[in-house]
């Protein structure tokens, strides 16, 4: 099984071949100097450092200069010996039940692969989908929301498609273009499919919550999110097949292929086996457990945390499994999260909520969410990653619109926003994987970002707020 890759940038190569490594290593000291002297925003001398630190640390993990534990450990290292934020402030996302919770979903996660119960899922329905190329786009989004129930992120899901896609494809006589965006619709549906469901990516969802200082339970994550990340999913399908002229013509699969004889074979086996009926009865518990989190009060951490305990019990997994549980994508969800908490404690999130205030429309105009999806995008398309730009943007518009739009509802759409758009690999870091694998190249991302980057924000303004206020939300 590929090793599961780690949330954030890693390495945004664009900006390393534009600016020469001394010109950076000036800019990025002058950062934090620079703000202490011209105290921006009528801050203090300690909260202009901290903003100083926090522009540089956003320039070295977009930019990739540095590696990104180092400057993850620097901008906690600057939280707790400057300024007003506690250790509990500082360090909140290690003491939050979201530390647990996505520890287990990586463990669940190997689980799944490593029992061949994911790759069984997929190839039992494969070849009904598998005889045309939008045939196999259209599967994509099928495939990634069925297995968006059980499988807790999206790298899995993806690996375990894009792999059964290439080696499908590799004989068929299908245009480039066409081939690329098939394997692109792959890592285009996760985006959508991971939020139909709370548990669909359990960092980025949980991520969007938790930098809202909100909470919700799985049911009413899905009467907020379902019906609305459904669209936005069929929206994304047709971009890919009218924007790509991605073809509905059969193409021949030769009896003789040894795929499709074996994808067939697995569709035809009726039982399990030990080691596979073991992680899917855990799972679907799991599942359970998660969706009925209202009735039985228990919370979601400790239901994956019993789920894992079972599977190493059963031996479903082992000690060298642990290794799943990157520290490098914990230390950087530690960093990324304790942004939000430091900027209020130190004066700094009053401050830009008034810029975000003056950058608004009224909350009565009509264009109000509009205006906000447009902001979020920006904010996006200059910071990279998903989770800094959320990191940064949810608590300051959470502060921004208080009083006007429930603190769970912005969280949600600032990462509706950012979870669909992204113009280059570095914007989503699902994408970015099949881009490093060769996949598809970044003018197919471009293009369906353009195309994206006028659809988003009318959905976010004018079906997922709407769709909102049908359910009482707001």
């Amino acid at each position: 099984m590929k090793r599961i890759p780690a949330y954030g940038p890693r390495d945004a190569g664009i900006l390393k071949r534009l600016v020469p490594r001394p010109l950076y290593a000036v800019a990025s000291f002058s950062m934090p100097v620079a703000s202490f002297l011209a105290r921006p925003l009528g801050l203090g001398p300690e909260a202009s450092f901290l903003l100083g630190i926090l522009a540089q640390v956003i320039v070295a993990w977009t930019a990739g200069f540095v590696h990104r534990d180092v400057a993850s450990c620097w901008l906690l290292a600057c939280f707790a010996l400057v300024g007003e934020a506690g250790p509990s402030q500082v360090l909140t996302f290690p003491l939050s039940g979201n530390f647990i919770l996505i520890a287990s979903a990586f463990l669940l996660s190997v689980a799944i692969s490593k029992s061949g119960l994911a790759d069984r899922m997929v190839r039992r329905a494969f070849s009904r989908f598998a005889r045309s190329p939008r045939g196999l786009v259209r599967f994509s989004f099928v495939a990634g929301a069925a297995l968006a129930l059980f499988i807790p992120q999206p790298f899995p899901r993806v690996i375990v498609l894009s792999s059964l896609y290439a080696g499908f494809m590799a004989d068929k006589a299908v245009p480039d273009r066409e081939r690329r965006a098939v394997l692109l619709s792959v890592f285009v549906a996760s985006t959508g499919t991971s939020m139909l469901l709370r548990g669909g990516d359990v960092v980025l969802n949980n991520a969007a919550l938790s930098l809202a200082g909100a909470s919700l339970s799985y049911g009413r994550w899905a009467v907020l999110m379902l019906a609305p990340s459904l669209l936005v999913t069929a929206l994304s399908y047709a971009a890919i097949v009218a924007l790509f002229k991605v073809s509905s013509a059969s193409f021949p699969v030769p009896s003789g292929d040894g795929r499709a004889d074996e994808a067939a074979r697995g569709a035809r086996r009726p039982r399990l086996p030990p080691s596979e009926a073991r992680v899917a009865a855990v799972t679907a518990a799991l599942v359970v457990a998660w969706m009925s989190e209202g009735l039985h009060g228990v919370p979601a951490a400790v239901s994956a945390a019993a789920a894992v305990a079972i599977l190493f019990l059963t031996r479903s997994i082992g000690l060298r499994d642990l290794k799943a549980v990157n520290p490098s994508l914990m230390l950087f969800l530690t960093a990324a999260f304790s942004i939000g908490k430091v900027l209020a404690a130190n004066g700094i999130a009053e401050r830009l909520d008034g810029l975000l205030l003056r950058a608004l429309p009224p909350s009565s105009s009509p264009s109000y969410f509009l205006a906000m999806a447009v902001l979020v995008m920006a904010l996006h398309f200059v910071l990279g990653s998903s989770l800094t730009t959320m990191s940064v943007a949810i608590p300051s518009l959470v502060a921004a619109t208080a009083g006007a739009v429930p603190s769970e509802l912005v969280g949600l759409f600032a990462y509706s926003v950012i979870t669909m758009q992204y113009f280059l690999p570095i914007h989503h870091v699902t994408v970015m994987i099949g881009a490093g694998e060769g996949y598809f190249e970044q003018k197919d991302i471009a293009a369906l970002g353009a195309v994206m980057a006028v659809v988003v924000p009318l959905y976010a303004a004018y079906a997922l707020a709407p769709w909102w206020r049908l359910v009482g939300a707001m």
